[in-house]
């Protein structure tokens, strides 16, 4: 768009435009994204009783070991990229 120069404005305000909804959008999930994740969990309580807590909690725990030994990972990586410099 900056080779062509002015004559590419209307599409440059028309992709900004397109970009604050997009922010916009994303926003408005965001904000309820809490609440969906409330009614998620209330309503497999309701369906399949309190014994579920169980497992779901196993589930966040490994998904937090991954996320965890991942970043073990990666940190990792990057040191050892460092140390070579």
């Amino acid at each position: 768009m900056t080779a062509v120069g002015e004559k590419a404005a209307p599409l440059l305000r028309g992709v900004e435009a397109l970009a604050q909804v997009i922010l916009q959008v994303t926003n408005y999930v965001m904000r309820f994204a809490p609440l969906a994740v409330f009614a998620a969990v209330a309503g497999t309580l309701a369906e399949r009783g309190a014994g579920i807590i169980g497992s779901l909690a196993y589930f966040m725990g490994t998904f937090y070991l991954g996320m965890g030994l991942l970043w073990l990972l990666l940190i990792g990586v990057g040191f050892d990229d460092q140390s070579e410099r």
